[in-house]
């Protein structure tokens, strides 16, 4: 059994961090991290053989079509201190062209108008996330909102005189969905909920949005009419994550999320059947259709970096577009996780991934890592997770607990450590310690 090393993990590896399909779907951009750089590539559909389009050691991510095919716009990372600006990159000359010169600044979330004149964007130049849009040739800045909590994620309404964000409201409890013009006047339609609402996409049948954090079997997927400030929830049987649909509409699909992972599903829109398709358990990403209908492409991670793959409906085929695991690392080696609960010190059952080691340390029960999640209500996945697996290659059982206050489970279980950081979600975490000991898991020494 082959003991891991960082750079086995780390350095050698390679992953794609973001991908979008041409306006005509007939080819792909996506950033792929290799050899310590992270540039924008471009392949074909099918024929799929990458063409890298931006080169040097800046970091580059998020890539998205003009309307027009003509250029690729991008985010860059000049300095390394994980602060942006908006870039564009012509496919014609590959001329590079930076649009925002903002200093110690992020973006959450950017789009091309319909007609390719403006990007509207998200950034957090004072503080907060607020709205804004500047001419697709730098000039121009103009500033829409000014939030005190955030606004983020813009998309152009159809026609382009509108643009739909979600703005964090009740410190951050929730979120709604906000329309303005484009001189930042707020439209009096709104869509706004208990619960955590994001804007995905705005299409001639309404506005595409998503209530996170609700159980499976509630209606998490709904279409908005800012006409009549209704909202028709679509989805009833499983936590979707997102749906999108071929241009003839004879397929859609969509990313299942099932808590502790999330599945590319393709649904035949004539008959309802489904077909689940991709490597395995792992994360998705929001899939898109091909022009022709025909090729689904996605990214996925689980026992390997993200990757990208094209699923051909015709002939039910999957084919994967990028290797991002190094060929002297033995996949096999690697390890999923059992997904386990237990109980902590109130007796609420607390759902954790198990990740035991194929070696041993030494003799007797392996050492434990306890791996803790950030947010504090994000969750750990079923995910490529490089730190778990070196230390798993050498011996240690890794315990990853999703605490009271994760999501995933519901808005109840997401709710349980508000206002009480530090308090029952930490007892969850010692309580895993002791159902490692009380197991026989792992050397409480």
């Amino acid at each position: 059994m082959q003991r891991l090393t960082p750079e086995d993990l780390i350095r050698d590896v390679s992953k794609v961090g973001d991908f979008s399909l041409s306006p005509n779907a007939l080819e792909v951009a996506f950033s792929w991290q290799s050899d310590n750089e992270s540039n924008i590539y471009i392949s074909s559909i099918p024929e799929l053989e990458p063409r890298q389009i931006t080169f040097g050691k800046e970091h580059r991510v998020l890539p998205l079509w003009s309307p027009d095919s003509s250029k690729i716009a991008f985010l860059q990372d000049n300095d390394g201190d994980e602060s942006f600006n908006l870039f564009t990159v012509s496919l014609c000359d590959g001329e590079v062209h930076q649009i925002t010169e903002f200093k110690g600044c992020n973006f959450r979330g950017y789009s091309w108008s319909p007609n390719g004149d403006y990007l509207a964007f998200a950034a957090n130049i004072d503080g907060c996330y607020s709205i804004f849009i500047i001419q697709s040739d730098g000039r121009g800045l103009r500033r829409l909102t000014s939030a005190t909590r955030h606004d983020i994620l813009p998309q152009w309404s159809p026609k382009g005189d509108y643009i739909v964000y979600t703005k964090h409201e009740s410190g951050n409890k929730f979120s709604s969905v906000q329309i303005i013009n484009m001189n930042g006047i707020r439209e009096a339609s709104k869509c706004s909920a208990k619960s955590s609402l994001t804007a995905k996409t705005w299409d001639s049948n309404g506005i595409r949005i998503v209530s996170h954090c609700m159980k499976p079997g509630s209606k998490n997927l709904g279409l908005f009419q800012p006409d009549t400030g209704r909202v028709l929830w679509i989805q009833e049987e499983e936590c979707e994550l997102g749906r999108v649909w071929s241009k003839d509409g004879n397929y859609s699909a969509c990313v299942i999320d099932n808590k502790r992972n999330s599945q590319m599903v393709i649904l035949d829109n004539s008959n309802g059947t489904k077909k689940m398709i991709g490597p395995g358990r792992g994360l998705s990403e929001e899939p898109e259709f091909s022009y022709d209908n025909r090729f689904v492409v996605f990214c996925t991670k689980a026992l390997k970096p993200s990757d990208l793959y094209l699923y051909d409906i015709v002939k039910d085929e999957l084919k994967q577009l990028t290797e991002g695991l190094p060929d002297h690392v033995d996949a096999s080696e690697l390890v999923i996780p059992e997904e386990i609960m237990y109980r902590s010190y109130d007796g609420l059952q607390i759902p954790a991934l198990v990740y035991k080691p194929q070696v041993s340390k030494g003799s007797g029960l392996p050492p434990a890592v306890l791996r803790i999640h950030g947010g504090p209500n994000y969750r750990s996945y079923i995910n490529w997770d490089p730190t778990i697996q070196l230390l798993v290659s050498h011996g240690y059982i890794v315990f990853a607990p999703n605490y009271r206050g994760s999501t995933g489970y519901g808005n109840e279980f997401m709710e349980l450590n508000r206002n009480d950081w530090g308090g029952g979600d930490l007892k969850d975490v010692i309580a895993a310690a002791s159902y490692l000991e009380k197991e026989e898991l792992a050397d409480a020494s």
